[in-house]
């Protein structure tokens, strides 16, 4: 046997390239097995009924149509054959991830758990002929001059494997073949064009690192105390899933670098991040840290993007807030429980002259209709707001902290009025950064352009963008106040303690919500928004739309999870039919649903995207006492019915727009579940 004693050489085709949205139209399994002294090769493959349509470029391609699998068995009536035949084998197959994603998400569907060892022969090209591009099936082919006759079709392909591997074992020797597919075969997951040793020179240390494409353009930026054990599980990652496939497809090359510690790794990733932009750090991006500002005239708070601001500036503003929605929950929280007027502070909307809606239940104490001037409403809010505060920098000059690890340079984190102002490797590099960055005489004036740029780096954002909850950071982590003429490292420690490091590590935590954790529901829909999926149905032309059409237009139930077919029997339960509704006074096209009978069907779409954040203050919400939740998102409803596949009837409706916001208070903190216990227990 080449390099193992059991090898399922695998071949589907389907109708499309994502394993969550399309089917396989035939499947071929080439097992070969070691007997003793001789090899049994078995060969195996059936048409497979994907229950919907085959795209036309698809029909093309394999020549498969829609009515060779019309009478071929379902997936889930092969899945035993299917799981006995690569039980226990090494799943070897061109673009491995590609076959094995589509045969583990249909055994999945059919109610059957599945994992294997995979092997792409893509790869084992590449290492044991590395010279010889490309590296296509065809290529292949025609390069080894192997007997195959019928590509695109899955039992030919599956058998052209299994003649590469025997051609490698000759040409190469059974010997170098078997050391090929040992190193593929420890790291089965690292795409194709990566080589099997790219992870060798990664260090299991902490670092940044970045997955760049084709043209070294960046990918995905991230962190990790394990680089080597974070890069791998990238490529590792359920099949399934199409977004992890998609970038360790494109991912070509590596970029990394090591840190001393946590604190080190977040503010580089977050610079890689700001300056290189990539493509896939979507939520990153976005992230625009604000404060607020609360004036006398006009008597209303102001949220000011924190790029906006020179950092003294922000001193005695309240913040920083990790987003616009999360500023403005917490203002309506504080000036709600302080009894204040939304109205007046403009947090809501009002008719000119009229009370407020909070004044009509005595929850205002009338600004909004003149009883309270608006001077004191802003008063009282800041008061409201007091713990918020953005505190002053204990000092006039710079502040590192210095993070150091065993085995590893020491890391010098130096910030200038909170914010980072960059990091050097030795106490040299670090007084040159403070003293370029910091004002001349210790003054508190505006920073260089570089801190004013536009997207907030680590060297011009608060460090509470990037919070760092106690214990996080590993190393040995120690402050020292930098400035001229100063060596006494225990006295500048000493001072530091009393003055500034309190001081530093309060603004580290608090009004931090990164912290707080976020649960987002989403179905896997292709519209990104609410109006996009109402544009869909509004394209519906009643009597003339057919269910060609709507699968066209992405309203297939087999590849769309937000879609569910319907029957007439459900149709008439929907309406309730017969009881409180009189069929004449149903619309036109749900009466000749009736009139058909059987031969009406339909359409339920159910789509819904949801982000739930927990906002406030973190220990409040980590000790119980308080949990506050930003709910966001939209959902969409809609129903088709069709009568012999024409559309005689639509509607549509959900949610737009979702913008709640939860308060949960618990007087006794961690103690309240046991608190509401009490009662029973005296029962």
């Amino acid at each position: 046997m080449p390099f193992a004693p059991r090898i399922a050489f695998v071949d589907v085709e389907t109708t499309g390239t994502s394993p969550a949205n399309c089917r396989i139209t035939e499947v071929a399994i080439v097992r070969v097995t070691e007997e003793g002294e001789r090899v049994a090769v078995d060969e195996w493959h059936s048409l497979v009924n994907p229950q919907g349509p085959i795209p036309p470029e698809i029909r093309f391609l394999t020549g498969i149509t829609d009515a060779m699998v019309a009478h071929a068995p379902t997936f889930a009536e092969l899945a035993p054959t299917i799981l006995e035949r690569l039980e226990g084998a090494v799943f070897v197959a061109h673009q491995a991830r590609f076959d094995y994603g589509f045969i583990r998400a249909e055994l999945e569907r059919a109610g059957h758990g599945f994992t294997a060892r995979t092997l792409c022969t893509v790869r084992l090209s590449r290492l044991m002929d590395p010279d010889r591009a490309p590296h296509t099936l065809d290529a292949i082919v025609a390069r080894y001059r192997l007997n195959v006759t019928e590509r695109h079709r899955a039992l030919g392909d599956a058998q052209a494997l299994w003649l590469f591997v025997q051609a490698l074992a000759r040409r190469h020797s059974a010997i170098a073949l078997r050391q090929a597919a040992s190193r593929l075969l420890q790291h089965p997951g690292l795409p194709a064009h990566l080589g099997a040793d790219a992870l060798a020179a990664v260090p299991p240390a902490p670092g940044v690192y970045a997955l760049l494409g084709q043209n070294g353009q960046p990918l995905y930026v991230g962190r990790s105390a394990n680089l080597r054990r974070r890069i791998a599980s990238h490529f590792s990652a359920d099949p399934t899933r199409e977004r992890a496939v998609r970038l360790a497809s494109e991912t070509h090359r590596l970029e990394w670098r090591q840190t001393a510690g946590e604190l080190g790794a977040r503010l580089l990733e977050g610079h890689w991040i700001r300056t290189r932009q990539p493509s896939h750090n979507i939520a990153q991006r976005r992230t625009q840290p604000v404060f607020v500002r609360i004036d006398d005239e006009p008597a209303r708070p102001r949220i000011v993007p924190a790029d906006l601001l020179a950092p003294e500036a922000a001193q005695g503003l309240f913040g920083p807030f990790a987003s616009r929605a999360g500023a403005r929950a917490l203002l309506l929280q504080a000036a709600g429980q302080a009894g204040l007027c939304l109205a007046t502070l403009g947090l809501e909307r009002r008719a000119p002259g009229q009370a407020c809606f909070r004044h009509q239940l005595g929850r205002c104490a009338g600004a909004c209709i003149g009883q309270r001037a608006p001077a004191l409403e802003a008063q009282a809010l800041r008061a409201a707001m007091a713990a918020h505060r953005m505190p002053a920098w204990p000092g006039a000059q710079p502040i590192a902290l210095v993070e150091s690890a065993p085995g590893a340079p020491p890391d010098w984190h130096v910030f200038w009025q909170w914010r980072h102002l960059g990091s050097a490797h030795d106490e040299a590099a670090a007084r040159e950064l403070a003293a370029r960055h910091r004002p001349p005489g210790g003054a508190q004036g505006r920073t260089g352009p570089r801190h004013r740029a536009r997207g907030l780096s680590p060297a011009a954002s608060p460090p509470c963008r990037r919070p760092i909850r106690p214990g996080a950071v590993r190393g040995t982590l120690s402050a020292v106040l930098y400035h001229r003429g100063m060596s006494d490292t225990s006295s500048l420690r000493q001072r530091l303690s009393r003055a500034g490091a309190a001081s530093l590590v309060l603004s580290l935590l608090c009004a931090c919500q990164a912290l707080l954790p976020e649960m987002n529901t989403k179905t896997q829909v292709p519209w990104e928004t609410f109006g996009a999926a109402r544009d869909v149905i509004e394209r519906i032309k009643v009597d003339e739309t057919r269910r060609e059409q709507l699968s066209a237009d992405g309203l297939d139930p087999y590849k769309n999870p937000a879609v569910t077919l319907l029957t007439y029997t459900d149709i008439v339960q929907r309406f309730a039919i017969g009881s409180a509704v009189r069929p004449e006074e149903l619309d036109r096209g749900i009466r000749a649903c009736l009139a058909a009978g059987k031969r009406c069907t339909g359409y339920s779409i159910a789509a819904r995207n949801n982000k739930r954040e927990r906002v406030g203050n973190f220990w409040l919400d980590s000790l119980n006492f308080r949990q506050e939740t930003d709910v966001s998102g939209w959902t969409f409803n809609a129903l088709i019915i069709m009568v012999d596949d024409v559309v005689v009837f639509t509607v549509f409706g959900g949610q737009p727009k979702i913008l709640e916001h939860e308060v949960v208070r618990n007087p006794l903190g961690p103690l309240q579940s046991w608190g509401e216990r009490v009662p029973s227990l005296i029962r």
